[in-house]
């Protein structure tokens, strides 16, 4: 039987919103979650503003410790054995600002020391990341891109069991985001992933299952990525691009299911025949500038379950049948 590297059991974390001294009041970010996650697995957070997914991942790092219910990582629970859990842990996330006026060199002393680290692994991984000439300047010289990579270089200080990682490959470039994805690829073996990102490439490569979390800090779903693909009742996405801003009633004429993306128009069809009849309408179309056929990723899960949780009411969706598929 696998081991479970994170047991969240009736987990509830609340701030104060405001009221007095006498009579604060309190607002529950997080409302009675349980979910687990076995060894060898790794997961993506995704959900809605307010769904709680960053206050999850700072009780899983130990920032904050829960209100109720337990909280186990890495075998350990957050309040009875925080320093346990701290030393198997690393969380990296944009929020870590250093000092400017301390180097590169001086900052991975700073973090090796305070966790009992050596910092030659992390000064070979930006010299693997090509930042290891900058040992030695200071951090204010820093691009946002130098800054991503000093935060893994950090984390990995612990050589930790649990990884916590919100936005993994914000403000890399593509041969850098490529490359930090095989490196943290190679490490599935020891290291578990937990990661926040809305990169859909990013929770491909990392991840293999998925805990998606409603507005008011509850769980939605949480399942192998295939598994969950398999309850979307479509199959394929048309993702149109328009030469011009159009009136959203334009695309009604296609009779087909549609949702607005940005500029985008995404169409969504059930069959293969489907997509054939309507990009053969599309090609001949002067408003339409390009246009790409795929099957179900990722995205899909987002939009079909996220972006709007009474999904059949979503503009331009609502002859799919939707009445006839469960959602959650």
């Amino acid at each position: 039987m696998q081991e479970n590297v994170i047991e969240v059991q009736d987990l509830v974390k609340q701030f104060k919103v405001g009221g007095g001294p006498l009579k604060p009041k309190y607002e529950k970010i997080i409302n009675g979650m349980s979910w687990h996650l076995k060894k060898g697995d790794h997961v993506a957070i995704i959900g809605q503003n307010g769904s709680g997914k960053t206050t999850l991942m700072k009780i899983l790092a130990g920032i904050y410790l829960p209100d109720e219910g337990t909280v186990r990582v890495a075998g350990h629970d957050v309040k009875r054995e925080l320093d346990e859990v701290l030393k198997k842990t690393s969380f990296v996330a944009p929020a870590l600002s250093f000092l400017k006026k301390l180097s590169l060199r001086d900052i991975l002393k700073f973090y090796g020391y305070s966790i009992g680290g050596e910092i030659e692994p992390a000064i070979k991984f930006l010299d693997d990341f090509g930042a290891g000439f900058m040992i030695d300047e200071l951090a204010e010289v820093l691009s946002e891109g130098q800054k991503a990579l000093l935060r893994f270089a950090i984390a990995l200080l612990k050589d930790p069991e649990v990884m916590l990682i919100d936005e993994v490959t914000a403000n890399l470039d593509v041969i850098k985001k490529e490359k930090l994805l095989n490196y943290l690829a190679s490490k599935k073996d020891r290291i578990s992933f937990i990661i926040i990102d809305h990169d859909v490439t990013t929770v491909d490569r990392l991840t293999n299952k998925l805990l998606m979390l409603k507005r008011g800090g509850t769980v939605m779903k949480l399942g192998d990525v295939n598994e969950i693909l398999e309850t979307i009742p479509y199959r394929y996405d048309v993702d149109v691009m328009p030469r011009r801003l159009i009136k959203k009633d334009y695309w009604d004429k296609y009779e087909q299911p549609w949702r607005g993306i940005g500029s985008h128009i995404q169409f969504i069809c059930q069959t293969k025949k489907e997509v054939s009849e309507l990009t053969t309408k599309l090609l001949d179309d002067k408003e339409v500038l390009s246009f790409t056929t795929s099957g179900l990723s990722i995205e899909d899960i987002y939009f079909f379950y996220l972006l709007n949780e009474d999904y059949a009411s979503s503009e331009g969706i609502g002859r799919i049948g939707f009445e006839e598929t469960t959602l959650f």
